[in-house]
């Protein structure tokens, strides 16, 4: 029990030490990379929480899982819009009509950022820092008298895994949406194996084949995204040039064609990421 309260503790301050260094780091410029890191970090400590809330009933654990659902809801219209900015600025020399668009998405860029800046600016460090040494004071004080175990962490694992596996049976190039859930359902397995990371010990390319399959995922999610959002913007505000924009849209969803055939090689790893011996472990 000491081993594995050690392992959860050292798991939450490391999680800890990212979100503080991210946190600031957005604080002080809003850039793709900085947003991109703290949201990375928030699935990593949620994926902790949820971990740990299926085995202990332990009141901060609500606590953090609020705050931090609250905060990654806060950053994700800016995060889409950053990307489809990066996407419409290295594809504005080839078709010079998205320039229209891309004008559209610095202005609700600032929108975005004004008023994000308002809302983070009443968050504290501090009230994290808070929550977290409470949490820790419970795990210290709840986790001897439960009967959780490592095994119990492994197998929570194990049902992520089973999850993408069924997500996976049911993608649907024609349901688009399909492909957005096994994303979001890869993105909570490979966290958690994160998270199980000192007890399962992979070897050092498993991470970077889960990065690999994730990768895919959210790129195929970041063509749909750009993709509907331009569409909208055409038949809303630039109508009168909707033709010229027909190259791009067959662009791009040619682009989504070549995702699924990479994606459709990659299917064929899903049965790597899960190690039968896994189980095993003490």
């Amino acid at each position: 029990m000491t081993n594995l309260l050690e392992i959860i503790l050292n798991s939450i301050d490391k999680v800890l030490n990212f979100y503080i260094r991210n946190f600031q780091d957005v604080k002080k410029k809003f850039s793709e990379k900085s947003v991109h890191d703290l949201r990375v970090t928030i699935r990593r400590f949620l994926a902790i929480l949820n971990v740990l809330n299926h085995h202990i009933s332990i009141g901060y654990l609500i606590i953090l899982k609020k705050r931090l659902k609250k905060e990654l809801k806060l950053y994700n219209p800016l995060r889409d819009n950053q990307v489809q900015m990066l996407k419409i600025e290295s594809l504005s020399l080839q078709f010079p009509i998205l320039m229209n668009y891309l004008e559209f998405l610095r202005a609700k860029e600032l929108e975005l950022l004004n008023s994000i800046k308002e809302k983070i600016n009443l968050w504290s460090i501090d009230e994290i820092n808070e929550d977290v040494f409470f949490l820790k004071l419970q795990l210290k004080q709840e986790l001897p008298k439960s009967r959780t175990g490592i095994s119990d962490l492994v197998k929570s694992g194990y049902e992520e895994y089973l999850n993408v596996l069924e997500r996976s049976a049911k993608l649907d190039k024609n349901n688009l949406d399909s492909f957005h859930q096994l994303r979001l359902a890869f993105k909570r397995f490979r966290y958690t194996m994160e998270f199980l990371q000192p007890i399962l010990n992979p070897p050092d390319s498993y991470f970077k084949e889960l990065k690999g399959f994730q990768d895919i995922l959210g790129d195929i999610q970041d063509n749909r995204v750009l993709l509907e959002n331009l569409n909208y913007w055409i038949l809303n505000h630039d109508i009168q040039n909707q033709s010229e924009y027909l190259q791009v849209i067959e662009f791009l969803i040619n682009s989504r064609k070549n995702l699924f055939i990479k994606l459709n090689k990659r299917i064929k790893l899903l049965d790597k990421f899960w190690d039968s011996n896994f189980l095993n472990t003490i």
